[in-house]
């Protein structure tokens, strides 16, 4: 027996009532906060390199808002801004939501391209960083 015949309604009655749209809205914002967890990491060294790629593939880098973002760039052909952020907590990196991953991945076929390890910064890149800090 389903929810509708339960209440006396037919299936159509059942579904247009709020408990219903309600229902949705929360199972949608658990798939959002899922998505929200699961993070991936750019290593300390490498985010120059990201940059470099952002720009050459036409987004814009604007100024960064907070304090734990340390990259923000536009693109017009993509629905909300990628946001890098510093992930003090764990001193691992840099981590880009789950949801740019197409572009995350996108850099690092540039960086195996041009003969990089896409997982890990090169001896110069890291030092360049630890010099800078």
């Amino acid at each position: 027996m389903s929810e509708g015949d339960y209440c006396g309604m037919d299936a159509g009655e059942y579904y247009a009532t709020k408990d219903f749209r309600d229902r949705e809205r929360f199972f949608r914002n658990q798939e959002i906060e899922e998505q929200m967890k699961n993070r991936t990491t750019v290593r300390h060294g490498m985010l120059d390199d990201l940059k470099a790629y952002l720009t050459q593939s036409g987004w814009k880098i604007e100024p960064t808002k907070g304090a734990y973002e340390v990259l923000r760039a536009v693109n017009k052909q993509y629905p909300r801004p990628l946001l890098v952020y510093d992930r003090t907590s764990g001193g691992c990196g840099y981590s880009i939501d789950e949801r740019d991953l197409k572009i995350y991945n996108g850099w690092r076929r540039n960086r195996k391209k041009r003969g990089l390890n896409p997982n890990y910064e090169t001896a110069e890149e890291r030092e360049e960083y630890w010099l800078q800090k």
